[in-house]
C-alpha cells in the first residue's frame, strides 16, 4: 500500500511523497518527496484528480437513530450526500466489499471504544465497593437491578402501545 500526498502547482511542478507539511514529518521523520517538473505529467495528475472528484461523495456525521439517551451515548453514524456527478464510477464487488470492510472496522472499533471504556469503569466502581462496603453495596445492587427492571418493563409496555 502506498500512502502518498500530491501536489499540481502552476499546471507544472508536481509534488509526489509520503510527508505531511508540518515541522515533525520535514524534520524528524524519515519520508520521501519527489519534486517534478514536467507539464505533461502536471497535467495527467490534475486530469486525474479531477477524475476522482467526479467519483467521489461527501461523508458527513449523523446522530444514530434509536431510543433518544442510547442514541446520544452511541457514536454517529456516516451520512453519504448525494451530488451531482458527472462521471460515474462502479468499483467492482470485490472492491465495494473492501471498502464496506474498511468501513465496519472503523466504525466498529470507535464504537467498542465508546462504549466498552465507560462500562469498564463501571465495573471497577462496583468492585470496589463490594470489597470495601459489602453490606451497603448489596443495598445498592438491589435497587440498581430494581430500577433496571422497572425500565425494562416500562420499555416493554411502550413498545407495545406504540405498534
Amino acid at each position: 500500500m502506498l500512502h502518498a500526498k500530491t501536489i499540481v502547482c502552476d499546471h507544472r511542478w508536481v509534488r509526489v511523497g509520503s510527508s505531511n507539511l508540518n515541522p515533525s514529518s520535514l524534520l524528524g521523520n524519515y519520508e520521501l518527496d519527489v519534486l517534478i517538473e514536467d507539464p505533461s505529467l502536471a497535467q495527467t495528475l490534475e486530469d486525474q484528480f479531477r477524475l476522482d472528484i467526479g467519483r467521489s461523495r461527501e461523508v458527513t456525521s449523523r446522530p444514530v437513530r434509536g431510543p433518544r439517551r442510547i442514541s446520544q451515548a452511541l457514536p454517529s453514524a456516516l451520512a453519504y450526500q448525494q451530488a451531482e456527478r458527472r462521471a460515474v464510477y462502479r468499483g467492482s464487488r470485490q472492491e465495494r466489499r473492501r471498502r464496506a470492510g474498511l468501513i465496519l472496522r472503523a466504525v466498529a472499533s470507535h464504537a467498542r471504544r465508546s462504549v466498552f471504556i465507560p462500562i469498564s469503569g463501571i465495573f471497577v466502581a462496583l468492585g470496589l465497593l463490594f470489597v470495601a462496603l459489602p453490606k451497603i453495596s448489596a443495598y445498592v445492587l438491589a435497587a440498581l437491578c430494581a430500577w433496571l427492571a422497572l425500565g425494562a418493563g416500562r420499555e416493554a409496555f411502550r413498545r407495545r402501545v406504540d405498534r
